[in-house]
């Protein structure tokens, strides 16, 4: 707790500890506590775990979970991942974006991105796909209002969650590129213990994942659901929910077989004077009078299989260059054509140009407006652009040009952004056949 403190303070705020232990706060309570706030509490009922002797198979995040994870599973220091979720909230804050929303809407993921498309399809986007009737819509008021409007005609339920920003949407991009660059300097390692990433859809294996994950942690929509299935099919039973409350473990229940095994650490006051009991009835594999019951911002995941199940293959092989991310889209493409025809003499080729061409691509892809992409946007980390679905991309642009196909040595999987797809492209030649 003094690591968490510690870190408020450099930031300017009252320490966390005493909103925890119930005393009085010291000066204003800031938003960034609430995140500290989960951020320590998981991390002393995970220490507790481990103390106790209970195994971890895994661990997965949520959200800002997604950094607690990181920290249980070695990835990073106490006062680092703190750091990460402190600059988090400053990057947001810095930003001075015009009012955020997020609503919780009770459908699933395709249905709700169906209702985004008749309300304000340039804008609004699926955020967290929790379960099958648990979906997080993200973007400014206004839009997010006409959205709740609309579903309460169709007799859909939503709720609007606490934070006053939109977070995983591609707004906060510039944010996502502050909190980057203030965090630069941290020491970053490969995991210990296995981790999987909700919003990168894979396996945590590397530094670069980390930093992938770092790079695009406010843009790049929670995959929760998805990530529950990748850990089901991969043999994991039980659920250990390693924080306050019962947030996630719901989504748990709602998505998986009624077979899989939920446990809350800590889901009120009253149980966690139990939670001692609990932690060593977890250390032998078994759970007491029924205690059963929800995951939240961060959880452990147990398994009969071994601690460390055989990772899965990612579907596109991970760069091992510079540290951006690469995250599968949850959001179908468009497969528009280009509208020009194809250009045949490399003066057609300029880079501003081309640049337009790109961006043009990417946006009807996406189905954002065009000037949501910049040149230095990064379309993996900030817009959750798959590897797969950019080299789709680069191929429709060779075609585009009439450009010869480049040699599987040349670096397509390192141009990240707008203005380095378009310098690839103007490099390469005209297709002489």
């Amino acid at each position: 707790m003094k690591t968490v403190d510690s870190v408020a303070a450099s930031h300017g705020w009252g320490a966390v500890s005493p909103l925890l232990l119930g005393e009085e706060p010291q000066g204003q309570v800031h938003d960034g506590h609430q995140w500290l706030g989960f951020f320590a509490t998981s991390l002393v009922v995970a220490e507790q775990l481990q103390e106790a002797g209970a195994r971890c198979g895994a661990v997965v995040g949520h959200s800002g979970g997604e950094i607690t994870a990181l920290v249980t599973a070695g990835c990073l220091s106490v006062e680092d991942g703190a750091r990460v979720l402190a600059e988090r909230t400053a990057a947001v804050e810095a930003a001075a974006l015009t009012a955020g929303a997020m609503t919780v809407v009770d459908v699933p993921a395709w249905r709700a991105r169906a209702l985004c498309e008749v309300v304000d399809r340039v804008t609004l986007s699926v955020a967290v796909d929790n379960g099958p009737r648990r979906t997080v819509v993200s973007n400014e008021e206004g839009p997010v209002k006409r959205f709740e409007a609309a579903a309460l005609a169709l007799g859909i339920r939503t709720s609007r969650l606490w934070p006053p920003h939109s977070y995983h949407h591609p707004r906060l991009g510039p944010a996502n590129k502050a909190l980057s660059r203030a965090v630069a300097d941290i020491e970053v390692r490969a995991p210990r213990v296995r981790g999987y990433s909700p919003q990168l859809g894979r396996y945590i294996r590397t530094v670069d994942d980390v930093w992938g994950l770092i790079h695009g942690m406010l843009t790049l929509p929670v995959g929760f659901r998805d990530a529950l299935g990748v850990l089901h099919d991969d043999g994991f039973e039980e659920f250990v929910e390693v924080g306050a409350k019962q947030l996630m473990c719901e989504a748990v229940r709602g998505t998986l077989p009624a077979s899989v095994r939920t446990v809350a650490t800590l889901p009120g006051q009253a149980q966690a004077r139990q939670f001692p009991r609990l932690a060593q009835a977890l250390a032998v594999g078994g759970i007491p009078d029924g205690d059963a019951g929800p995951v939240e911002e961060s959880a452990q995941v147990r398994s009969p299989l071994p601690p460390l199940p055989p990772l899965r293959e990612p579907a596109a092989p991970v760069p091992q260059t510079a540290p951006a991310p690469i995250a599968p889209s949850l959001r179908p493409p468009s497969e528009a054509p280009l509208v020009a025809a194809p250009q045949k003499n490399q003066e057609a080729r300029g880079t501003g140009e081309v640049r337009e061409v790109v961006r043009r691509r990417f946006a009807d892809m996406l189905g954002y407006p065009i000037e949501i992409i910049e040149d230095d946007t990064e379309l993996e980390a900030e817009l959750g652009v798959s590897s797969v679905k950019k080299t789709k991309a680069v191929v429709a642009l060779l075609d585009h040009y009439g450009l010869a196909t480049p040699s599987s040595q040349l670096p397509i999987g390192s141009a990240r952004t707008v203005a380095q797809i378009a310098d690839f492209l103007t490099s390469l030649p005209v297709d002489s056949r």
